[in-house]
């Protein structure tokens, strides 16, 4: 997404940004990717709210920083959209609730005030929360699909060990039943004799 947007915006036939500026934001997204990369795997491991939210202010003031520094041009803005997708997959919904509002408060709207005016950012606020929306509740339906599969995934190696219990018991019982119709057939030669030798 970071690069779609990157490439969108400076590749645009109407962009104005010199080299300098250009190596600048290069090197913002770049670290943004890696913060976002390196983040995700660190804090997963952790999986603790307070770390993640560290993780979600971080990314937003540097989603921010691009913003400002890209003067608000092109699709800049479309790199906050996995840092809501993020938030959804990997903290309770409250705090993923909060992460959005930031993000959308922080990552778009505080940035568009500042540089175009606040009643334009209002305007374009509302394209960008639908946006969020959108990805939040297609994020939520992704977690929920992936929530499910792996229960089925569970159920079913729970089915595999119950019916490979019911084969062996199956097998046992065959087994015994075997012992005892032997047992019986045993008795009864043993009585028959008995019967005949007395």
């Amino acid at each position: 997404t970071v690069g779609v947007a990157y490439l969108a915006t400076l590749l645009s036939p109407a962009g104005f940004f010199d080299l300098s500026k250009i190596a600048i934001l290069v090197g913002l997204g770049l670290l943004y990717v890696a913060i976002g990369t390196a983040g995700t795997r660190l804090f997963d491991r952790i999986a603790s709210v307070p770390a993640w939210l560290l993780y979600f202010g971080l990314e937003t003031l540097l989603a921010m920083v691009i913003l400002l520094f890209g003067s608000f041009y092109g699709s800049f803005w479309i790199i906050t959209l996995p840092l809501v997708s993020q938030s959804v997959s990997a903290l309770p919904r409250r705090w993923s609730l909060l992460v959005c509002a930031f993000v959308v408060v922080f990552g778009f709207a505080f940035p568009m005030g500042l540089i175009g005016g606040w009643s334009s950012a209002f305007e374009n606020t509302l394209f960008c929360l639908a946006a969020v929306v959108f990805v939040a509740l297609f994020s939520e339906i992704a977690v929920r699909e992936r929530k499910v599969r792996a229960e089925v995934e569970r159920l079913a190696k729970e089915l595999a060990q119950a019916n490979e219990q019911l084969r062996r018991h199956a097998a046992q019982a065959e087994e015994l039943a075997t012992v005892k119709e032997r047992n019986r057939l045993a008795r009864e030669i043993h009585d028959s004799l008995g019967h005949y030798l007395t």
